[in-house]
C-alpha cells in the first residue's frame, strides 16, 4: 500500500511501505498495488509514470496537442522550443495571429473568435478527450453533494471532447467558450457522441461500466470566464449555486496573457465548490522557455502555486524565480492536494505531463 498525506508542502513525497519517508522513489515491484489518497479513496498506481514512480503532493498536469494531419503542428514541440535545445525559436501560426492584431487583454476574445469563425480551431484541437483525465475519473467515484450528480465546469472547452467524456461518466457538465461558433461546433460534436460514443471516451474495456441511463447532461455556453453573466445558466430551477464539484483546466491558463493569471486564480476560487470539490489542472507547456511568446504561454509548477496558493501574479521570466514561488506562504484561495505524473497522456506531452488537484483551502 502506498499512502499519501495531504499537504501544501511541495517537498513532501511518496511514502512507501518498503522505503523510508521522503526519498521520492517508488519500487517498480509496487506498481500493482494501490495508492490511497486520503481526500479521495483509491487510485491505482498504474496511473503513475512507471519509469520514475515519483509522486509530488502539489498541483500540475500538462498535455499537448494532437495536430491535424493535413498541416504542420501549430503548437510548439519539445524539440524546437525546449530551452537550450540549440534550435532557433520559430513562431507558429497561432502566435503570429495574436502578435499581429490581438496583443492586448481586451483583444483576446476577438482573437480566439476570429480563429473559430475562419475554421482554424484545428490549430489547437486535440482530437479526443484527455487519457489522463479518463484514468483519473475511472479510478474512483468522484465526490459530490447528496441527491444529485456531480457538477463539472470546463472553461475554454474547445470542441467539447472532455465535456462529453465527463457527461458519459455521470457528470452534469458545463462547457464554456468565448466564441458562439465554437459553441455550435461543440454542440454538434456532443450530439453525435452522446448518441453513439466512441471508445476513446473510456479506458480500455470500461465502456460497459457506464450505462446510458447514468449519463449526465451537457450544457454548452458562449461566455467570458472572467464575467459572471453566464453563471445563472448553471443553476436549475429550485437550486442554489454552490460552486462546481470539478473544474478542469486543460490548457486554458496557457492560452491567457500572463497579466490575466491573477484573475484566473481569483475566478477559480469563486467557482469551485467547498470541499470535497476539486480543481484539476493541466500544466502546459512545462518545457517552453518562459521568455518565449504565446499562446501557448510557458508555465511552471511555481506559476500555478503563486496564483492559486501564494496570492501572487504568476508572472516570472526565469525558472529560478518561478521555483522560488513554491516557498511562499499559502495566502491564496486554494491549497494543493496532489501532484502525480500519469502513465497515459497525449503523445507530445509524454515525459513532462503532470496531473494535479487543488481544493478550497482548509482554514
Amino acid at each position: 500500500m502506498l499512502t499519501f498525506c495531504s499537504s501544501t508542502d511541495s517537498n513532501n513525497y511518496l511514502r512507501g511501505r518498503k522505503g523510508g519517508e521522503g526519498d521520492g522513489l517508488c519500487n517498480p515491484a509496487w506498481h500493482d498495488t494501490v495508492a490511497r489518497l486520503h481526500f479521495w479513496g483509491t487510485i491505482p498506481v498504474n496511473l503513475l509514470n512507471n519509469s520514475r514512480g515519483v509522486v509530488f503532493l502539489s498541483c500540475a498536469f500538462a498535455f499537448d496537442c494532437v495536430a491535424c494531419p493535413d498541416h504542420e503542428p501549430e503548437i510548439e514541440t519539445m524539440t524546437s522550443n525546449t530551452p537550450n535545445s540549440g534550435e532557433p525559436f520559430v513562431p507558429t501560426k497561432l502566435i503570429k495571429h495574436f502578435q499581429a492584431n490581438h496583443t492586448t487583454r481586451d483583444a483576446q476574445t476577438s482573437g480566439w473568435s476570429a480563429l473559430w469563425d475562419s475554421q482554424q480551431n484545428d490549430l489547437w484541437d486535440r482530437g479526443k478527450p484527455s487519457p489522463a483525465l479518463i484514468d483519473l475519473i475511472e479510478s474512483a467515484p468522484w465526490p459530490s453533494r447528496e441527491r444529485r450528480r456531480p457538477k463539472a465546469l470546463v472553461p475554454g472547452c474547445g470542441k467539447g471532447y472532455d465535456v462529453v467524456m465527463l457527461a458519459l461518466h455521470g457528470f452534469d457538465v458545463y462547457g464554456l467558450e468565448v466564441s458562439p461558433t465554437g459553441v455550435e461546433t461543440a454542440r454538434a460534436y456532443a450530439a453525435k457522441q452522446l448518441d453513439a460514443p466512441l471508445a476513446h471516451n473510456y479506458g480500455e474495456g470500461n465502456q460497459e461500466k457506464y450505462p446510458k441511463d447514468q449519463r449526465g447532461e451537457v450544457t454548452l455556453m458562449a461566455g467570458d470566464f472572467f464575467k459572471r453573466d453566464w453563471e445563472g445558466k448553471c443553476v436549475r430551477e429550485g437550486e442554489t449555486f454552490e460552486g462546481f464539484d470539478l473544474i478542469y483546466d486543460y490548457t486554458f491558463l496557457c492560452a491567457l496573457l500572463p497579466e490575466m493569471r491573477r484573475d484566473w486564480g481569483r475566478r477559480m476560487g469563486e467557482l469551485l465548490g467547498p470541499q470535497p470539490a476539486k480543481l484539476v489542472c493541466l500544466e502546459f507547456p512545462l518545457y517552453k522557455d518562459l521568455k518565449l511568446p504565446g499562446p501557448p504561454w510557458a508555465l511552471r509548477e511555481g506559476i500555478y502555486y503563486d496564483v492559486l496558493a501564494g496570492g501572487g501574479t504568476g508572472v516570472f521570466d526565469n525558472d529560478e524565480a518561478a521555483q522560488s514561488a513554491l516557498q511562499r506562504p499559502n495566502k491564496g484561495p486554494l491549497e494543493r492536494v496532489a501532484r502525480i505524473r500519469p502513465s497515459r497522456t497525449y503523445p507530445q506531452g509524454e515525459g513532462t505531463d503532470h496531473l494535479g488537484i487543488w481544493q478550497v483551502k482548509s482554514w
